[in-house]
Formats: C-alpha cells, sequence, structure tokens
C-alpha cells in the first residue's frame, strides 16, 4: 500500500555537546561498551554471549540501523517487520490477519516461517513476557509493544539460537537495541493516506527526551512516548479484496449461510433472487446461491487500531568500572474490527445448547415455503435452513493489549572479563471485547425454530425487538501472561594462543512463567456464536533454569571457531541440552565464509501444553483431499469444517 506522507512537524533536536553521538556510530557500542580505558570497544552482538572488537560473527545477523528505520516509514515494529526478508507471512499474526480470526489481535514476528512461538524478540538482549492472548497459531511475543521510536538498532539473527538464548529460540532471534547516552529532545508528527482513498489513514505523534552525560555527570536518563493510530479500511474499497470468490487462483471464501435463508433440504435453495452479498457460478459451484463475505458493506481488511508506547530507560555510574541500570517498557494497543453477520446453521457446533446448532422450519410456520418444497417433492417436511442473521448486525469486536516490562541491572568489569547481573518482570494482558453481532445459541435457536422469524426477508419490530435480546455484549475473553526472573553471565579472555586470544562466556538464568486465562461463560460453554467453537480456561505455571557456556578460539589469522552449549530445565516438561558449532573465515575484508551446525528443541509452551480440548472451525475453502474427489460435495469441496 502507498501512502502519501505530510511531515506536520520536523525534528526539534536541543543535543546538548556529544548528544548527537549517540545516534551515529557510538551508538553501536550500547550499554556494553568496555568500561575501561583500553583502546578497542567490545560489543555485544546477537547470537553470541561473547563481547567482541569485530562486529560480525559466524552467524548471520541482518542489522537496520535508525536510519534504516527511517526509510522504511514504518510506523511500529508490526510494519517495520514487514521488510525483513527472513520474517515471512507464513505464521505471523498482523492488522489484515485478525479480522475475522481468534488472534486476540496479537502481532507476532515469524523467522523462518516457523510462527511466533518459536521466534525469540528480545528488547536489548532481554525477554519479553509471550502475549496472555496466547492461542492456537498465535502465540509469541506481541510486537505492539516495541517503541519504534527507542529504538537505535534491530539485529535479527537468521539461525536457530537455542544453544545461546534456549529452546524457544529455535526459528532465529529479533533483537530490537535502544537508544543509548541520548541527549536532547525530539518531536514529531506524521499524517499519511492510502493514495486510492476509502478508510486507512494514519496518524502518528511521539516525543522523546535525554538527559545526563554518563561521562561527566555519572547518569542519562531516556525517556520515550508514542501514539499511532491506524483507520479501518472495508474490503469492497480495493478489487483484489472485494470479493472472497477468486476461484481461478484457488480461492473459495463463499458461504452456504446467507441472507435470505439457504434451505439445503431437497437442494431448494435460497427462495427469491441471488442478489449481492450473494452470488451463483453454476459450472463451478452449481445452480446454488452463495454469500460472498468480503462484498458486503462493512467487512473490513484493516481494522482500526489506536497503539500508545512509552519507553523509559535510567543509567547511573557507581564508579568506573560498574554501572546500575534500569528500563521500563509499556504499551496499550486497542484494535477494533467489523466483519460480517454471524451464520448460524447445522455448520456449526453449539457447545451442550445445540449439538449442531440447526434451523429446522416446520410446516406450521406461516413462512413455509410449500410452493417451493412441493416443487422439490419434500413439502410437509421440516426445512432445514442455513442463515446468516443479518438482523443481528455487523460483529463488532475490541481487543486491548497491554504489555510491560521492567529490569533492573547492574554491570560491570573486573580484570579482563565483563558482567552483567539482572532481575527482569514482563506481564502481558489481552482482552476481547463483543460490541455487537454476536448471540447467544441457548436463546436464539429457540426462536429460529419457532417459526415466528422470517429467515427470508423482513421482520416486525416485535421480532426484531426478540432477535436483539439474544445478543451478547461485554467481555469474552481475559488473558496475562507473565515471565520474571534473573540472570547472570560473564565474558572474557581466558588464555592466548598463536593466532590471538581465545574468548568465553558462561551464565545462568531462573526464570517462572504463569498463564491465567479465562474465557466467559458463554465462550467457555460453546453458548456463543460467531467463535466457531468454544474456548477452554487456562491456569498453569511453570519454573525453568538454565545454564549455559560458550568458547571462541582464534584457529588461524582471520579463521575462528565458536562452540556454545546451553541446557534448559522446565518444571512441568523436562530438560533439553543444545549444542551448536560455528566457524567464520574472513580472508580479505570483503571476502567472508562461514557456516554452522547446532541442534534445537522447542519446549511447549503453557497454552500448548494445558489448554483443554475444545472445538473449531477450519478456515473457509478448505478440500477434503481423499473425499472430494469422489463425492464432489459442498461438504467435502472448497468447505468450512
Amino acid at each position: 500500500m502507498k501512502f502519501q506522507r505530510k511531515k506536520l512537524a520536523t525534528v526539534l533536536a536541543a543535543t546538548i555537546g556529544a548528544g548527537s553521538v549517540a545516534m551515529g556510530a557510538a551508538a553501536q557500542a550500547q550499554t556494553t561498551t568496555d568500561q575501561t580505558n583500553t583502546p578497542d570497544i567490545k560489543v555485544q552482538v546477537t547470537g553470541s554471549n561473547i563481547k567482541r572488537v569485530e562486529g560480525e560473527g559466524a552467524l548471520p545477523v541482518t542489522v537496520l540501523t535508525r536510519d534504516d528505520i527511517n526509510r522504511t516509514g514504518a510506523t511500529n515494529a508490526m510494519e517495520l517487520m514487514n521488510f525483513i526478508t527472513a520474517n515471512t507471512s507464513a505464521g505471523n499474526v498482523n492488522l489484515g490477519n485478525v479480522i475475522g480470526a481468534t488472534t486476540f489481535s496479537n502481532q507476532t514476528a515469524s523467522l523462518r516461517g516457523l510462527g511466533g512461538q518459536r521466534t525469540l524478540v528480545l528488547v536489548d538482549g532481554h525477554r519479553l513476557s509471550d502475549t496472555g492472548g496466547a492461542i492456537s497459531a498465535a502465540e509469541g511475543v506481541n510486537l505492539s509493544q516495541i517503541p519504534l521510536d527507542a529504538i537505535e538498532r534491530v539485529e535479527v539473527l537468521k539461525d536457530g539460537a537455542s544453544a545461546i538464548y534456549g529452546s524457544d529460540a529455535i526459528a532465529g532471534v529479533i533483537n530490537f537495541i535502544t537508544r543509548s547516552d541520548f541527549r536532547g529532545a525530539e518531536v514529531s508528527a506524521q499524517y499519511g493516506a492510502p493514495t486510492r482513498g476509502g478508510g486507512a489513514e494514519q496518524w502518528m505523534a511521539s516525543g522523546t527526551v535525554g538527559f545526563g552525560d554518563l561521562s561527566k555527570d555519572r547518569y542519562n536518563a531516556f525517556f520515550s512516548l508514542g501514539y499511532t493510530q491506524q483507520n479501518s479500511l472495508d474490503g469492497n474499497q480495493r478489487d483484489f479484496a472485494k470479493t472472497s470468490y477468486l476461484p481461478y487462483i484457488g480461492v473459495f471464501g463463499y458461504s452456504s449461510n446467507t441472507f435470505p435463508g439457504n434451505i439445503s433440504t431437497g437442494g431448494i435453495g435460497v427462495p427469491g433472487p441471488c442478489t449481492t452479498p450473494n452470488f451463483k457460478d453454476p459450472p463451478i459451484l452449481g445452480p446454488g446461491c452463495k454469500f460472498d463475505p468480503s462484498s458486503m458493506n462493512g467487512v473490513e481488511i484493516l481494522p482500526q487500531d489506536k497503539l500508545w508506547n512509552f519507553f523509559g530507560q535510567g543509567k547511573f555510574q557507581i564508579n568506573r568500572d560498574w554501572q546500575a541500570y534500569a528500563t521500563a517498557l509499556y504499551s496499550r494497543d486497542e484494535t477494533t474490527f467489523q466483519i460480517q453477520p454471524t451464520p448460524i446453521s447445522d455448520l456449526f457446533a453449539a457447545g451442550t445448547y445445540a449439538p449442531n446448532g440447526q434451523i429446522l422450519l416446520q410446516p406450521t410456520s406461516a413462512f413455509y415455503p410449500h410452493d417451493l418444497a412441493q416443487a422439490a417433492g419434500v413439502d410437509g417436511d421440516p426445512l432445514n435452513v442455513r442463515y446468516r442473521c443479518v438482523t443481528c448486525g455487523m460483529r463488532n469486536t475490541t481487543d486491548i493489549n497491554e504489555n510491560g516490562q521492567f529490569i533492573l541491572g547492574l554491570q560491570g568489569t573486573w580484570k579482563d572479563w565483563d558482567w552483567d547481573g539482572n532481575f527482569n518482570y514482563s506481564e502481558s494482558k489481552a482482552r476481547e471485547q463483543v460490541n455487537n453481532g454476536f448471540v447467544f445459541y441457548s436463546k436464539i435457536l429457540p426462536l429460529l425454530n419457532s417459526g415466528n422469524v422470517n429467515l427470508f426477508g423482513d421482520n416486525t419490530p416485535d421480532v426484531v425487538n426478540q432477535l436483539n435480546a439474544t445478543k451478547y455484549t461485554g467481555t469474552t475473553f481475559e488473558g496475562t501472561a507473565k515471565n520474571y526472573g534473573a540472570n547472570l553471565k560473564a565474558s572474557g579472555d581466558l588464555f592466548k594462543l598463536p593466532a590471538g586470544m581465545a574468548a568465553g562466556a558462561f551464565g545462568g538464568s531462573v526464570a517462572r512463567q504463569e498463564l491465567d486465562q479465562t474465557p466467559s461463560a458463554a465462550l467457555e460453554s460453546g453458548d456463543l456464536t460467531g467463535y466457531g467453537g468454544n474456548i477452554g480456561a487456562v491456569n498453569q505455571s511453570r519454573n525453568i533454569w538454565a545454564l549455559y557456556a560458550e568458547l571462541n578460539v582464534p584457529i588461524l589469522k582471520n579463521f575462528e571457531g565458536d562452540v556454545a552449549v546451553r541446557y534448559d530445565h522446565y518444571s512441568d516438561f523436562g530438560s533439553t541440552t543444545n549444542p551448536k558449532v560455528s566457524l567464520r573465515w574472513q580472508p580479505t575484508s570483503t571476502f567472508l565464509l562461514r557456516g554452522s551446525y547446532g541442534t534445537g528443541f522447542l519446549a511447549p509452551s503453557l497454552y500448548e501444553l494445558y489448554t483443554p480440548q475444545t472445538t473449531g472451525v477450519s478456515a473457509t475453502g478448505q478440500t477434503d483431499p481423499l473425499r472430494c474427489p469422489t463425492t464432489g460435495s459442498p461438504s467435502d469441496c472448497a468447505a468450512q469444517f
């Protein structure tokens, strides 16, 4: 999508002394700058626990600098990750694909297509809690909490890193590194609109301030606050999204749940003309009338999103070798989206209230189409109706995600060794609010089966009031995830070899993970339309501890090897040990050859281990590969299972 961007306010910089240097080359040292007076500055490189002078190690790391970030035009971390080729659409969740799916608007990265739960996301090398709204195919760290204006650079390790970071880094690592020793102030605002109109305008405003010189004042404080708003966009405003039925590329997003209702008994179909958003395609679908959700007014492909981000960081130089630091992060992301009215039929389970959600129109109803039933040879039989409750209104939902992190640490040097110890706490809360369009099965099914509702046209005000009385509004889901613990690591020189100094690192960590997910009684029991099933409660926790070590050896000049191993123990799962060996050869400044071998094993998440068995539906347009070629039935071909 192309945007026309208008700069509403230019950057206001009141840099003090060398404050602007913090945004240049010196920032590459970040918080890991060696505090001694050695002429070489060692930095922490993503993918290794050993600080090094050479910025590029034996593993493939993509670096996006602050200038790179500005050039992309990205307004949040999720948009920025779309510029990383290793971050694929397979397995990730973004603002586009939360529409019509139960993801609680989590936004995840997916390195190498392995999913958010296998992609480790860090801020300054520190873990963030996975989302409190963890659900199948939408697990992992919520990218909306990353404060983009506070980021100095992003390092993306495109290789498995379980030996360095743990089993959750099996797909790779994305490390967001914040600005360091920043002094001055910046204020900016931005407006953007698609060139084709129709919606999806963006607003962004941010402010950043930093003060204090570590070398002179012995302290530095840095704060950043940002707000971003994305307006919604209806699918019928774009040619590529105004229909869900594109058979020439294999897209079959239609539904047999229509309005007017679709009578499946005797193959009667939809009474009356097949008008938008319903449609026919006799050569492929047969004579029946289908529902096209994307062609309906008000069905969105981009939601309305309002995002607040805050980041604060403070450092205090205790003495020449010791430094205390603290960071705090908070975000609030509110996402509201709207989709087509809810379907009700025998295709969708309804929990204990009606195992198949079936609507049967009895011959005694005033709305029974005797002439059509007689022509089909089923007059007098109850008619099965697949119905879309247009009277119930569009399904409208708001997801609120709040994320926070706090870190308190102490780092320094001792002889030739750098050390860092810290306590960290991170928390993620997710809440889903139903605003309109969802109804209780236990209330609406008796009404629809009473024969008093016209399933094929308009209803009286009294019947409309009865339908509205079956609606559910309010909170349907609340989830909280916590991750807290302590880390201690050290790295430094070990012994001298003919080709150079061998270096090593070792460390350990202890952590506790907690997950508390509470669906509403209606959602947990399956008594709520529009979700395609039920969601179970989870309230579990576990303890994790790990030990790791790494050795870097210069084998020959410009040729080095690195060996790492990590042991992780999960109190509810067991243990896993993962080694890694990597080699790096750089005979000239323009030629680099490297390779690695390692193992990884992803320990299952709390959600994967403890979520109860539930009933759900697949995406639309799925085909049973065994039954469809034989039966040719719509129940087996391009269906929703």
